[in-house]
Parts: C-alpha cells; sequence; structure tokens
C-alpha cells in the first residue's frame, strides 16, 4: 500500500472515528534524486503522524521538499559525465546487508544522473528550466485534521512559531475557508508563507454526514524559500 494510499486511509478512519485513543501512529517516507558527489537533485523528507487529541483525533502531516538546482544540478551538469563503473558480479562472502546494497544504489544513482542529463540535453527543456538553475528551492508544508473540539476552530491547528510571529506573521481566525499570504525578501532571496483554514461547514455534505456529531478542523501552513546561489 502506497503512503498516499495509508494516508487515505487514515483520514477516512478520522471521520468514522475508527481510531482509539491509544492508536497513536506514525507513517514516515524519504526519498532523493542523488547527483553522486554533488549531492542531491531532490531531497523529500514526509511524516503522517495520527495521535489523540483532546476529546477527538488528530492526523497531522509534516513535509519538507528540497531541490538543490543552482547548488547540485548546475553543477552536475556542467561537469564531464564520469564513466560508468563496472557492476560486480556475485557476493562476496561475508559481506554485510549494507555494503551488499552500496553497488545497487550507485546503480540507481547513475540511472537517475543519465536521466537527467539525457533530460536536459533537450534545448526545449533547457530553456524551460533555465530560469529555475540560479535557485535552491525548499518547502515545508504542515497539515493537521482534527475532530476535537477546539474553542477556536482550525485556527488551533496552525502551527505556532516564535521566529513567524516575530515577522508580523499573525494569522486570523476565520469561520469558513479561509487563506493568507505573506511574502518578502531574504537575505538569500525570498521566502513566502501561506496559511488555509478549513471547518466541518466547509466540507461536502456527503462527508458531513459521514462525520456525524463530530466536530472537524483543518490548517495548513506552507512556507517557500527561494535563494538565489
Amino acid at each position: 500500500m502506497s503512503l498516499i494510499d495509508r494516508l487515505r486511509t487514515r483520514i477516512d478512519a478520522l471521520a468514522a472515528g475508527a481510531l482509539g485513543a491509544s492508536g497513536d501512529d506514525r507513517l514516515s517516507f524519504k526519498a532523493e534524486i542523488p547527483a553522486g558527489v554533488f549531492g542531491s537533485i531532490l531531497k523529500l523528507d514526509v511524516t503522517v503522524d495520527t495521535e489523540a487529541h483532546g476529546d477527538g483525533e488528530r492526523v497531522r502531516l509534516r513535509a519538507h521538499v528540497q531541490t538543490n538546482f543552482a547548488s547540485v544540478l548546475r553543477p552536475m551538469l556542467a561537469a564531464p559525465p564520469p564513466p560508468p563503473k563496472p557492476r560486480r558480479r556475485g557476493k562476496q562472502k561475508g559481506a554485510s546487508a549494507s555494503r551488499a546494497l552500496a553497488p545497487a544504489a550507485s546503480f540507481v544513482g547513475q540511472l537517475a544522473r543519465r536521466g537527467v542529463r539525457r533530460a536536459f540535453a533537450n534545448p526545449i527543456v533547457q530553456r524551460l528550466a533555465e530560469p529555475l538553475m540560479k535557485h535552491d528551492i525548499n518547502s515545508w508544508i504542515e497539515i493537521s485534521a482534527s475532530t476535537a473540539s477546539l474553542d477556536r476552530g482550525a485556527h488551533d491547528l496552525i502551527p505556532k512559531s516564535d521566529k513567524l510571529e516575530s515577522m508580523g506573521i499573525r494569522p486570523a481566525r476565520h469561520d469558513g475557508p479561509h487563506v493568507e499570504s505573506w511574502s518578502g525578501a531574504t537575505a538569500q532571496g525570498s521566502a513566502q508563507v501561506s496559511t488555509l483554514q478549513i471547518d466541518k461547514k466547509s466540507l461536502p455534505k456527503n462527508l458531513q454526514k459521514r462525520l456525524g456529531d463530530q466536530p472537524f478542523n483543518l490548517a495548513a501552513m506552507i512556507i517557500n524559500t527561494i535563494e538565489e546561489k
């Protein structure tokens, strides 16, 4: 079962009240596109927590997407491609499992780098990607959904940060679907912060019916930073 399918199962269970108070659980997923000695072109780190929350339950998703176009992809494409390493046949006696997997991981990395180089050999891809090649982009995403009784609704689910408050980013409490966004320059480039608040009344009628008398609130925060290199 994929991570998305498992997440959907947990959200469905949250709506149906099928998660027990002692059923705290965590799912995590990490992936990356390696670029050899240059680092990783892209890194993805996702965590989904299911936990008791007051008189209800909460599902919280946190994700970090790091895209290194300027610091990794650009120098990788500028460097000559390394010669392919010969694949070893057979397994050395007494080799550990981690050492046995190392050649396979290296081979996958070679395939990824070849695929990226082949794609960027296309002039159209080069032209479309050119504006991005000067930047590294980081995105942090946090989404929380809860069936607990909350005094301030979805506003209580918005992540709190003293650093954001010091920058004047203070999401307002609002009934119904509400989106806010802030953006500005940073020392390295620019940043944008966006928040979303949704309450039960904003949901489709069929989902409201499934929730029954349970409260429901959802909040999301997305932080994007763009660094010029």
